[in-house]
């Protein structure tokens, strides 16, 4: 039994298992196992069975499989599996499995600074919150944080809960299941939450503009935050690794000096593509 865990390969097996990484390495063994068919039927019978014990324990058949599927493995075909590219999924501000509502485009930094919420920086070089709201949002204290968090987003959106997937991960999800919004940390659905109240009580147009417009004035403000909802702790960008079965990219995390939440993450490679597109 000790020799069976020692051979399993847990990064890429049972949940972490990889779909398309696992398909590849089938119809490659089973490619393998034809052609020792019409030679030795017995022995292909038998690789077939070596190569299915490798594959459930080790997730893979050909050594390199995660390596490979990274670099040389299309964008179209991995949404054929339900892996969609990371640079599409971390460049929407707000992260939906489908769209809730067919909203009109908006600017959301246009709309922020006619609402007061959000004006240029002294040197003209960047946006940031105005200190009114700033102030506004320092004021709002939760007694019990998901609790009232919950309570908010229902009046905006009705019938919604939010769920937790591990302590950190966080969901907006509709009575069905659907997902609407997910949270990288408890401090970003938190943030997300006051500043939501906040837009309420200074966006005049707020509550009757449609829920992804809504949703994405939230997300936005939340990028201009320069201290953490939970700690009060400092907020800056860095440069991560970070790297899944199928791709690696380089990100850019807005993240809590003090307690580590993350509140943002972008692909910048990918948002350098669409700079230059």
């Amino acid at each position: 039994m000790a020799q069976q865990f020692r051979f399993r390969q847990p990064k890429y097996t049972g949940e972490n298992r990889c779909l398309p990484c696992t398909t590849v390495n089938s119809v490659i063994g089973l490619v393998i196992v034809a052609g020792l068919a019409a030679i030795d039927p017995i022995l292909a019978i038998v690789v077939l069975t070596f190569e299915g014990l490798l594959i459930y324990y080790r997730g893979y058949l050909i050594p390199g499989t995660p390596e490979l599927t990274k670099r040389y493995m299309p964008a179209w075909m991995l949404k054929l599996f339900g892996k969609t590219p990371v640079e599409e999924r971390l460049l929407t501000h707000t992260q939906h499995e489908e769209p809730a509502i067919d909203a009109d485009q908006l600017d959301p930094i246009v709309v922020l600074a006619e609402a007061g919420v959000a004006t240029e920086t002294a040197d003209g070089t960047d946006v940031t919150l105005t200190s009114s709201f700033q102030n506004r949002l320092n004021q709002q204290e939760f007694a019990a944080p998901t609790e009232d968090a919950e309570e908010i987003f229902t009046e905006l959106f009705d019938s919604v809960t939010i769920e937790d997937t591990d302590a950190s991960i966080h969901h907006l999800t509709r009575s069905g299941g659907r997902v609407i919004l997910t949270w990288p940390s408890h401090a970003a659905m938190l943030g997300d939450a006051k500043i939501a109240q906040a837009l309420a009580e200074t966006d005049t147009q707020f509550t009757e503009r449609d829920e992804m417009n809504q949703l994405q004035l939230v997300q936005s403000t939340r990028t201009l935050l320069e201290t953490c909802p939970a700690c009060n702790g400092s907020l800056s960008f860095s440069q991560e690794e970070r790297e899944t079965c199928c791709q690696t990219y380089t990100a850019g995390v807005l993240s809590c000096d003090a307690c580590d939440s993350t509140f943002l993450e972008v692909n910048e490679s990918a948002l350098d593509d669409a700079a230059t597109a």
